[in-house]
């Protein structure tokens, strides 16, 4: 799985990458100047709930996140903490992941909202998701004077034909790390990582 980097920040999945250990892939990476991040998108949710001084704004750009959020922008800002860009709509988000027959812990899971997009008919139309906890858990957005909350899964997707599935954006999260890294690297994706491991790895002829 290759993932686009956000900001300084970038995801890799070592399980796509046989011959490469792991450890002494992070040893190789921190001598080029790049730092082992948390990588937890509920981590990150956790540490917003409830404070006062995260505004709802509905369609407002992303840049403006955390300090102004909807459903969506949360997620692309949570998940690109961990430096896995997704883009910035829920109805995107949605086709972006790999599809689940049901919600997993750090899943996207969706229904819909005050305004539902879709392409073929409005009775697919998504317009709210949030992040699935590990705890059985959603955390969401929602238009309140705190508006990041915490909800159960099962009163998330209550209401019969609101419910418009869930979809995974970590492949393997067990075997995924986040860096940050120096300005000066011309970092894009994490296959760009790879060829910096490789090349420190592999001996000189």
């Amino acid at each position: 799985m290759i993932y686009q980097a956000v900001g300084d920040r970038i995801a890799v999945d070592f399980s796509t990458w046989p011959g490469i250990d792991a450890e002494r892939a992070c040893s190789t990476l921190q001598k080029q100047g790049f730092h082992r991040e948390i990588f937890d998108p509920e981590w990150y949710a956790q540490g917003l709930i409830g404070r006062r001084n995260v505004f709802y704004a509905c369609g407002l750009h992303s840049k403006n996140a955390p300090k102004a959020v909807d459903c969506s922008s949360l997620m692309k800002y949570l998940f690109g903490l961990c430096g896995i860009w997704i883009p910035r709509r829920a109805v995107q988000q949605k086709a972006f992941g790999i599809k689940l027959d049901r919600p997993e812990p750090w899943s996207l899971v969706f229904k819909t909202g005050a305004c539902n997009l879709y392409e073929d008919s409005p009775k697919y139309g998504v317009g709210h998701v949030g992040l699935v906890t590990d705890h059985g858990t959603v955390i969401h957005a929602v238009d309140r004077p705190t508006p990041v909350v915490e909800v159960p899964l099962r009163e998330f997707i209550a209401r019969r034909g609101e419910y418009r599935g869930a979809a995974r954006i970590i492949h393997h999260p067990e075997a995924t790390y986040t860096f940050s890294f120096p300005p000066e690297l011309e970092i894009e994706t994490s296959d760009d990582v790879r060829w910096r491991i490789l090349k420190d790895l592999t001996p000189t002829p």
